[in-house]
């Protein structure tokens, strides 16, 4: 049997480039699609995060028509009820609260239609929400009726904010009537069957709406979550892909490069000349595109495993991380200190000014951590989750870590923020556990926080 052999099929060799060039287009593909692959996981994953959010936020303030309807009711329906005190003073203290929340725009029906009609959101959510405005709106109307007719047998005093209430005017038939019975119609206004029924209704539509948007919002999280798992077994085929690659060209250099090299040496060792079928003059140029694919192959590496262990708001190391970190120091013999922080109002800023405004605190906040108690070698702080930090300081004296502290708090005045902090500390964390030296610094942490707020912490 005749051997087959590259030199007799191409007897002037064959040029480097010509299997160099489909290979490093091959890994180029291969590269990018792993690449687009990590953005698709980051961007689906990020439209759950926002999907989760506007969920919250949506039954919320779904919700807040419900809360606001309930307050109206039962402070209306309380003057109603007792209009006058057991002193024969006008009960102005339900009146107050009712004045009060009706001042209040957000939780009105037709304020978040308006609203919800501005969202990305199905039809129908839509009508339940609409439907539980409209009964909403006809709750309200018994109930200023209701008090124009106790107005009209007890009058209400103009005080503030009792006289911000829109009384409406009552009919001439109405002003006719006797006191009983203007009472017992205000009754009937804020008890009968139809009142109670409209109160049903804001209920039903209400939690029909937020179960609505859970579905419409589960639906879109679930799509996501699918296209994350897509995304993830294509970056393990990809990956798997480039590691084929790469052995097939290793052998492959090996039998058309190596081979020939060794092959080379002996000629030249035995004085004869070298052979033009060898392709020797295309050497440079393949190693040099093996080394370009390895590093970026490396590159790719770095971006998995960065993305593994960094939180992806403030770009601190996770929990991952963190509980990487405390394994590398548990059994040394140095010097430890653990600080948990927990950034305050981060709530209220989200409640009040929207999530950016708290991804900004956040961030903000973990900066000035960083900035504060990073160590040179860097690494040290960590993102718990949440408004939750912990920074792991080692090698480290009693003394430096005060002057830390005292720095940090110049930093948050600086950046306007406030983050409450406990310590724990110890000179040899071998004689001690990380489980014992957290509790002690989230204890002191609460300590802390009850200093800021002035208050027991819950």
């Amino acid at each position: 049997m005749k051997r087959f052999s590259l030199t007799s099929k191409f007897p002037e060799g064959i040029p480097a480039n010509r299997i160099a060039i489909p290979v490093i287009a091959v890994l180029a593909f291969l590269h990018l699609s792993i690449i687009s692959f990590i953005l698709g996981i980051n961007s689906q994953s990020g439209l759950m995060s926002s999907t989760m959010q506007k969920s919250g936020m949506y039954i919320e303030e779904a919700t807040s028509v419900l809360a606001g309807s309930s307050l109206l009711s039962e402070t209306s329906r309380t003057f109603v009820l007792m209009p006058i005190t057991q002193n024969g003073e006008v009960n102005l203290h339900p009146l107050a609260a009712f004045a009060s929340e009706l001042k209040n725009e957000e939780h009105r029906g037709y304020r978040v239609l308006e609203n919800f009609k501005t969202y990305d959101l199905e039809q129908d959510t839509l009508e339940y929400i609409s439907a539980a405005a409209e009964a909403a709106d006809t709750m309200l109307e018994s109930q200023l009726h209701a008090i124009a007719l106790v107005n009209s047998v007890y009058p209400i005093p103009k005080v503030s904010p009792v006289d911000s209430i829109p009384m409406p005017r009552l009919t001439e038939e109405e002003k006719t009537w006797s006191e009983e019975r203007r009472m017992e119609t205000a009754n009937i206004l804020v008890l009968g069957e139809n009142y109670s029924l409209c109160k049903e209704a804001v209920s039903d539509n209400i939690t029909a709406c937020a179960a609505a948007i859970k579905q419409q919002m589960g639906i879109i999280s679930g799509r996501a979550s699918g296209r994350i798992l897509f995304f993830r077994r294509a970056l393990w085929a990809g990956t798997c892909s480039i590691i084929a690659i790469l052995v097939i060209v290793s052998i492959s250099l090996y039998k058309m490069m190596l081979i020939p090299l060794r092959n080379t040496a002996k000629l030249v060792s035995d004085g004869k000349p070298i052979s033009e079928d060898f392709i020797i003059e295309d050497l440079c140029m393949v190693k040099k595109s093996y080394n370009s694919l390895m590093k970026r192959h490396d590159e790719l590496d770095a971006i998995l495993r960065s993305a593994a262990n960094t939180d992806s708001l403030t770009s601190l190391p996770n929990r991952y991380a963190f509980e990487q970190y405390k394994l590398e120091l548990e059994n040394s013999k140095v010097s430890v200190a653990v600080i948990m922080f927990d950034v305050n109002y981060l709530k209220t800023t989200n409640d009040t000014q929207g999530h950016a405004f708290g991804d900004a605190l956040l961030q903000n906040s973990a900066q000035c951590i960083q900035d504060c108690f990073s160590t040179p070698e860097g690494g040290n702080c960590f993102r718990l989750g949440g408004d939750e930090f912990v920074s792991i300081i080692k090698d480290v004296v009693p003394e430096s870590l005060e002057r830390m502290e005292r720095l940090f708090c110049e930093d948050q005045e600086r950046r306007k923020i406030s983050i409450a902090w406990g310590r724990a500390f110890t000179e040899d964390i071998s004689g001690t556990t990380f489980k014992d030296m957290m509790d002690e610094a989230d204890r002191e942490l609460y300590k802390c926080k009850e200093r800021m707020h002035g208050k027991k912490t819950s």
